[in-house]
């Protein structure tokens, strides 16, 4: 039989290589698979007279609430027909 404390070095050798392996893989699969962009050239540099586009304020989501209110009560088996969605603006 083997030792006590050659059990727990194992285990402990095997846990620790184990641990790095994947780390090391996981780092490795990120630089391989890792998006390689372009910068985009229309960004304007600073001091430049271009304008800045304006940005739009978000729409009215209550259909998008209500869809997905549809899907989860479809997917969980829930009964929403006496339930009232408030939807207020900060």
């Amino acid at each position: 039989m083997y030792s006590i404390p050659f059990v727990v070095l194992m285990g402990l050798g095997t846990v620790f290589t184990g641990l790095v392996s994947i780390i090391f893989l996981t780092t490795l699969m990120s630089y391989l698979l890792r998006e390689r962009t372009i910068p985009d050239k229309t960004v304007p540099e600073k001091g430049s007279d271009s304008q800045t586009p304006s940005v739009q304020e978000p729409k009215d989501d209550l259909k998008f609430v209500s869809a997905v209110f549809a899907v989860l009560a479809d997917n969980l088996n829930i009964d929403l027909t006496n339930v009232k969605v408030t939807i207020t603006k900060a």
